[in-house]
């Protein structure tokens, strides 16, 4: 993938911001179904706890397996006493 200019990142980003806004501003009841039926949809699901915590408990398993790739399980950097204490138990 080619690398991008700041410039043009930060330049298309507020293109779409003013876009976003003008929209908002001039037709302000646009996709007003739409947005009632995802919030009636969310309310009916919230009503079951225990989906709920099951799916924001798989949810945050979920996302940190797909990012894994992109942010690796951190090494430690120094030895921390938790290490020191292990290493005298090991030994005996």
């Amino acid at each position: 993938m080619p690398a991008v200019s700041p410039y043009l990142y930060s330049t298309f980003h507020a293109l779409v911001a003013t876009g976003v806004c003008a929209i908002a501003w001039f037709r302000p009841g646009l996709g007003e179904g739409w947005f009632r039926a995802v919030e009636a949809a969310f309310a009916r699901f919230a009503t079951h706890k225990k989906r709920v915590l099951a799916s924001v408990f798989l949810a945050a398993i979920g996302i940190r397996l797909l990012l894994l790739p992109s942010f690796l399980v951190p090494v430690p950097g120094f030895a921390d006493e938790l290490l020191l204490l292990t290493a005298i138990h090991d030994g005996d």
